[in-house]
């Protein structure tokens, strides 16, 4: 996850005045990742399974009150929203700056609902997905096609899950209207 935020940081400008959003958040690990490395202001993660979004809750609150965090307080600035991503209503990307999704555990129907939620929002300036590598088209052919609109691949790389280890691709994408320089930085896709 620090390689994700890292890269995020890098090419979206993720930092202190960013509000990131996690499609699927499970348990909230990379928003809490998010607000201590990065020391961003807000994190808000949508997470369908009830369950997950419970011992979220109760895991932040673990945290603040055995005060884990330098001193800093998480559940303040987190909040987890239990919903199907296809349901908008329930999420709000007026402010949100950067989107971070495990891409591999998302339904069809909810992959085109985060594209129609990034498409529709002017704030958001990056979105990372990590997933089993690409194959067939272009990363940016794909996410075009699930609907979000003009995303420019910055970075990609590998990643190893925590605990499984299971090897997996981050993807970086920014907006096409915040490119901030004129020629990507990608490796190459695993085979």
């Amino acid at each position: 996850m620090s390689r994700v935020l890292d890269a995020l940081a890098a090419e979206t400008a993720l930092g202190p005045d960013s509000i990131m959003l996690d499609v699927g958040a499970g348990l909230g690990r990379p928003l809490m990742h998010a607000l201590v490395s990065h020391n961003i202001k807000r994190a808000v993660g949508i997470e369908l399974d009830d369950v997950k979004v419970a011992k979220a809750r109760a895991l932040v609150r673990y945290i603040d009150r055995k005060n884990r965090i330098d001193g800093r307080q998480l559940a303040p600035c987190i909040d987890y929203v239990c919903s199907d991503i296809a349901d908008a209503k329930a999420v709000h990307t007026d402010d949100v700056t950067p989107c971070y999704s495990f891409w591999e555990g998302l339904r069809p129907d909810a992959k085109e609902a985060f594209g129609r939620l990034v498409q529709k929002s002017d704030a958001v300036q990056g979105v990372a997905v990590v997933q089993p590598a690409v194959r067939g088209e272009s990363p940016e052919q794909c996410m075009h096609g699930w609907g979000f609109g003009s995303l420019v691949l910055v970075n990609t790389f590998a990643v190893s899950m925590a605990g499984s280890g299971r090897k997996m691709t981050a993807y970086i994408f920014r907006r096409d209207s915040c490119v901030l320089t004129p020629s990507p930085r990608t490796l190459p896709l695993e085979e």
